[in-house]
């Protein structure tokens, strides 16, 4: 009852400069958090180029899932 998803721009490039150990970790923690509060629908992650400076790129990954929010009085603590 659980779907994933994965969408990358075609315009993505193959490899990018950056902390890939940060990056990992950042990405495996979103994605596990959402799998462990999303028992049913859909976890779709996109990646794409936001903006683009001379040679610079900045990638944008978005993470969207159907699990329980967090409520408003746990978004102040």
């Amino acid at each position: 009852g659980l779907r994933f998803s994965l969408e990358q721009a075609a315009d993505l490039p193959r490899f990018v400069r950056g902390d890939a150990l940060r990056i990992g970790q950042v990405l495996t923690n979103l994605l596990g958090n959402a799998l462990k509060f999303t028992e049913v629908g859909e976890i779709a992650l996109r990646a794409y180029v936001c903006r683009t400076n001379d040679d610079a790129r900045e990638i944008r990954c978005v993470l969207r899932d159907t699990g329980i929010d967090i409520s408003r009085e746990q978004h102040d603590v």
